[in-house]
């Protein structure tokens, strides 16, 4: 399953992208990163298709 991820690189969405690609789900990240410099616990999520922008300011195209 493909599965969009809001805020990846937050608190919530750090581990949930870890366990859905865990379990085979194809998985791609939306986040602002306006708290960039405050990741928590040091991850990064890496390894999935990343788009930078707020969600309001999405668009068919970017996705």
């Amino acid at each position: 399953m493909r599965v969009l991820v809001t805020g990846h690189r937050g608190y919530i969405g750090s581990p949930l992208v870890d366990r859905l690609k865990a379990a085979g789900h194809e998985v791609v990240g939306v986040d602002t990163e306006l708290y960039e410099d405050c990741t928590f616990g040091g991850n990064r999520v890496s390894g999935i298709p990343t788009i930078n922008r707020d969600i309001r300011e999405l668009s068919p195209d970017d996705l």
